[in-house]
């Protein structure tokens, strides 16, 4: 027996739903697809991306990896310790061999040539290579520069974690 009750239209009206809802499930993705062509270069980086202990890959990985413009989003430690979220738009280069910090207020703070340095037993980390570079006091621009040194430590959802090795040093957390 069939029902009368229900209205003759219903079938095709969920048809032409479903139909509706594919076809703009469709289009979406497309433009999608299309709008995503050509906007990314290389230095992007997943923000899905997660390296945890970082320092322990071999080196010509953390050379691939942390290569490219970083800008800085915060940072956390110190002697008062805390976070401090960036408002300079503090950004960093790494190449090959150069590492080169400036900020939009400042200008260039740091462009040095830098090695990969490898420490035995190093704060608890093992064996780990350390980024190298020379850097002169703000405070004593005509002093001698002094050595700086980085530590890679990780990369979560995207963010590279940089240790600054010192004893009170920061941990710098940097974007593509």
């Amino acid at each position: 027996m069939k029902n009368f009750s229900k209205n003759p239209f219903e079938r095709k009206q969920k048809g032409a739903v479903t139909t509706l809802c594919v076809f703009l499930a469709v289009m979406l993705m497309t433009a999608g697809s299309f709008s995503s062509c050509g906007s990314k270069n290389d230095e992007d980086i997943d923000d899905t991306i997660t390296i945890e202990n970082l320092y322990a890959l071999p080196l010509e990985e953390i050379q691939e990896v942390v290569q490219g413009k970083w800008k800085l989003q915060y940072h956390v430690g110190g002697f008062a310790g805390g976070k401090t979220t960036d408002t300079n738009d503090t950004y960093m280069h790494i190449s090959e061999d150069r590492i080169i910090i400036g900020n939009k207020n400042n200008g260039v703070k740091t462009d040095s040539p830098f090695i990969w340095e490898k420490w035995e037993d190093f704060a608890g980390f093992g064996s780990v290579y350390t980024l190298t570079y020379n850097i002169r006091d703000e405070l004593d621009p005509v002093g001698k520069p002094y050595a700086d040194r980085f530590l890679m430590r990780e990369i979560k959802n995207g963010v590279l974690a940089i240790w600054d090795c010192w004893y009170d040093g920061y941990t710098y957390y940097y974007k593509k």
